[in-house]
């Protein structure tokens, strides 16, 4: 079997696929017609302020999530002892090996006895070290661990912060308010009237500072041990 060449079939089928759908979406959009323009206070104001849920609704609901988080509770038993762990540990891989990870790292970090040779100052020859005093030596060890103590803490940062929300930088007195258009098939669209760019560098940072951590823990991954 042409591996390459049964994957490239598939694709090209998938490609024609997505372009005949799009190609549908485009008529059935060019049908429809406009049935009300109105502005909004702000992106989908009229869906969260809608009116409250009837208490009784909120009664039923909230039987049914107990009921709901009992049954999910007995699955991800069942699932363990198939497995050996519930399989939201799987789909959900990357929280789950957050958590995992953070505390062991902190108390790791927190009981270091050690650290990988890389952390000494370049140059430093750990084999030739017995040609500098006690003193020398206790402050090159100082210093790499110094070096080591920073490093994992930015690994902590990274598995402690790495799911945090940040917003990007408004426009000075931007205003929030939308045209929304309806239209006959049902369906709703949003356009914004402040046309201004907002500034999306907190969150480039934000990430940037998540994936140094990340890159490191990949870096030095043989090196937690002690």
């Amino acid at each position: 079997m042409d591996i390459k060449k049964l994957c490239k079939e598939t694709f090209d089928e998938y490609d024609e696929l997505f372009r005949r759908l799009a190609k549908y979406e485009k008529m059935e959009k060019e049908k429809r017609t406009i049935v009300k323009e109105e502005i909004v206070g702000q992106f989908m104001e009229d869906v969260w302020g809608r009116s409250k849920i009837p208490w009784y609704t909120l009664v039923c609901w909230r039987f049914k999530w107990k009921y709901e988080a009992i049954e999910y509770w007995w699955r991800k038993k069942r699932q363990t002892w198939q497995t050996g762990f519930p399989h939201e540990q799987a789909w959900n891989f990357q929280s789950w090996h957050a958590k995992a990870v953070l505390p062991r790292l902190k108390y790791f970090r927190n009981n270091l006895n050690g650290c990988p040779t890389e952390m000494f100052e370049k140059g430093y020859d750990q084999f030739a070290d017995y040609k500098l005093s006690e003193q020398e030596r206790e402050l090159a060890l100082d210093r790499a661990m110094r070096n080591w103590e920073k490093t994992l803490d930015k690994m902590i940062w990274s598995f402690e912060h790495w799911e945090d929300i940040t917003d990007p930088i408004m426009p000075e007195d931007y205003d929030p308010r939308h045209k929304k258009t309806t239209y006959s098939d049902g369906s709703v669209g949003y356009e914004g009237l402040d046309e201004r760019k907002w500034d999306w560098t907190p969150c480039k940072k934000h990430s940037e500072r998540v994936q140094e951590g990340l890159d490191l823990f990949s870096k030095y991954y043989l090196n937690l041990w002690d």
